[in-house]
């Protein structure tokens, strides 16, 4: 499974619920199969960079959430 199909599965299921999911992906653009999970997903890391700046992502989103 990829990312996307693995959202489309939890959406199915009923799991997304007080769930938060962000995409860690190396594309710059949502592939057509994932613009109706787009509402689904709280943010996108892309992979492309140095560890640092994706590092930077990761708790830049956590604290648009409130986890961090």
């Amino acid at each position: 499974l990829d990312g996307w199909s693995t959202l489309e599965a939890i959406v199915t299921q009923g799991l997304i619920k007080k769930n938060a999911v962000c995409m860690f992906t190396a594309q710059e653009s949502l592939p057509k199969k994932a613009q109706a999970l787009a509402p689904h997903v709280t943010g996108y890391i892309l992979k492309h960079g140095s560890l640092e700046k994706t590092l930077a992502q990761i708790k830049e989103h956590l604290a648009l959430i409130g986890v961090a």
